[in-house]
């Protein structure tokens, strides 16, 4: 329950989330809490941040409600080259 927790605390912070997404999360969170005895004490003394750049997060977020393309570029390993293509985005996930 102790990362499960802290998971969503973190996730509750990223910026770009819809507002009604956070306030689902932070209910769900809440429930697990009360259930979670001594693991719900333990959860709180612990943190995790995410990095990004800009508003990359908010960017995507908006793109994907306003069904948008968007133009990437990215860093292909296997190729060591810079790639760029147009892309239909569908959900945001952050991994990490």
């Amino acid at each position: 329950a102790t990362a499960l927790l802290v998971a969503a605390r973190a996730v509750a912070t990223l910026p770009g989330l819809r507002e009604s997404d956070r306030q689902a999360l932070l209910r769900a969170t809440a429930k697990v809490e009360t259930s979670a005895g001594e693991a719900a004490g333990a959860s709180s003394r612990l943190s995790v941040t995410f990095e990004s750049e800009g508003g990359v997060f908010a960017d995507v977020d908006r793109a994907i409600s306003e069904r948008r393309r968007l133009w990437i570029r990215y860093y292909s390993p296997a190729r060591d080259e810079v790639t760029e293509r147009e892309i239909d985005p569908i959900r945001l996930v952050s991994v990490g």
